[in-house]
């Protein structure tokens, strides 16, 4: 029998993120997809971090979206969450 508290759980904001490799006119960079807002970003790929989810929760949490948990969704692609609803990952602006 599934219990109320059970079913207690927080709902976070998902952020897909993707490493997209060098091309001949265009180095490493970083792409994350916000599912939520229809939006995504692309950053440049930072190799004082060494993975792509690194760049995307220092990217993310210097326009004041704070990450809170991390995961593994394939080989290609990883995740982060945050209770953070509100702020544009295109520009770090406050969504209207």
């Amino acid at each position: 029998m599934t219990t109320k508290k059970q079913l207690d759980v927080r709902n976070y904001r998902v952020f897909t993120i993707r490493f997209l490799g060098p091309t001949d006119t265009r180095g490493a960079r970083v792409k994350l997809i916000d599912y939520r807002h229809k939006t995504s970003k692309v950053i440049p790929y930072s190799y004082e971090h060494t993975t792509a989810i690194s760049d995307a929760i220092v990217y993310l949490n210097s326009i004041g979206i704070k990450v809170v948990g991390k995961g593994g969704l394939n080989t290609r692609e990883d995740v982060v969450f945050s209770n953070n609803f509100d702020i544009d990952i295109r520009n770090g602006k406050v969504l209207l």
